[in-house]
């Protein structure tokens, strides 16, 4: 197995169901171009979605060369003081910082992984 970071071809911070799974999508399929002697390629994508409440949720696609699939993983909703700080423009990352007082939480296990202690990532 072999990881690529290949762009998603969508906003830093995808904000709707859409973009984000449109993300994902486009990540596979530029896995698809980097590595076409691959069987399949994978995808993922993170993104947020305003609903009065922010949920945080992201999407995996799944390509091959005649067949995709794709799953939503399950949502969880970010505290009102992360909230205020994506509504002000801020990506989640960058929120997240800034409440827990982090550097780069990003590229460790993210919000989920904040808000959990480090339990899921």
């Amino acid at each position: 197995m072999e990881s690529a970071n290949v762009p998603s071809g969508v906003s830093d911070q995808p904000r709707s169901e859409q973009e984000t799974l449109e993300g994902a999508r486009n990540r596979a399929r530029s896995a698809a171009r980097g590595y076409p002697h691959a069987d399949y390629w994978v995808g993922i994508e993170g993104g947020i979605e305003d609903t009065g409440s922010m949920a945080a949720f992201a999407w995996v696609v799944i390509k091959s060369n005649t067949l995709e699939g794709k799953a939503r993983t399950g949502t969880f909703f970010l505290p009102d003081e992360v909230a205020k700080w994506i509504r002000k423009g801020k990506e989640l990352s960058e929120a997240d910082d800034l409440v827990f007082n982090k550097h780069n939480s990003k590229q460790e296990n993210g919000a989920v992984g904040l808000l959990t202690n480090n339990v899921t990532d």
